[in-house]
């Protein structure tokens, strides 16, 4: 792709008036110095911008012209545009993030570990650490002992828990089952005695 630079020799189109030129100018490009706005009006060749695309330099050359002022789009070279993109700053690298702990992470650490400390079984004492001279050394508490025999309770307490559910639930059957079975009986000695009533009554009228 094509780019440009734009230069500038000080020159003002005709009829333009020269200070309402220079004040545009200066306004256009942040020029509020007015020795250093002259210098740009002195007739030497000045690179106002460098390697503009083609689009933004033809802009830049309108905007100039309805200023009142000619400028002049020379083509960059290959070398130049080379030079340009090399002395464009390179930009500060991303630092990478610290990777978040995980189980592949951790495995490096964890072979460096005692075999014998990976290989144990929850709740076996390591009897490395058992008296070895004079009683200067014991072994460790059984707080790991009862840390591994706690979800053993919990689970026996839950089991407890849901039999003597399952009592209540069957005892609260059975209690419904007597109520059902006495009130199909009232049911079935109320129509006996009914039918009793009606059967005496119907022997008086007989009679």
């Amino acid at each position: 792709m094509n780019r440009f630079n734009l230069s500038f020799k000080g020159e003002i189109l005709p009829g333009k008036e020269p200070e309402r030129v220079k004040l545009r100018f200066g306004k256009m490009f942040a020029i509020d110095d007015p020795e250093r706005l002259e210098r740009f009006f002195s007739g030497q060749t000045i690179i106002l911008r460098r390697n503009l695309e083609r689009k933004v330099a033809a802009e830049y050359f309108q905007k100039l012209r309805h200023l009142g002022v000619q400028a002049e789009l020379v083509k960059v070279t290959a070398e130049e545009a080379a030079a340009a993109i090399a002395r464009q700053p390179i930009p500060a690298p991303t630092p990478t993030p610290s990777p978040t702990p995980t189980e592949e992470n951790t495995k490096p650490a964890l072979r460096g570990m005692d075999h014998d400390i990976l290989q144990r079984r929850p709740g076996q004492v390591d009897q490395s650490w058992a008296v070895s001279s004079g009683g200067a050394n014991r072994a460790p508490d059984n707080k790991e002992t009862l840390a591994n025999e706690a979800p053993a309770r919990s689970k026996a307490s839950a089991g407890d828990e849901r039999e003597a559910q399952r009592k209540a639930e069957l005892a609260e059957q059975q209690r419904r089952e007597a109520e059902e079975a006495a009130r199909q009986q009232a049911l079935q000695e109320e129509a006996k005695h009914k039918a009793a009533e009606e059967a005496a009554r119907r022997k008086a009228e007989l009679a």
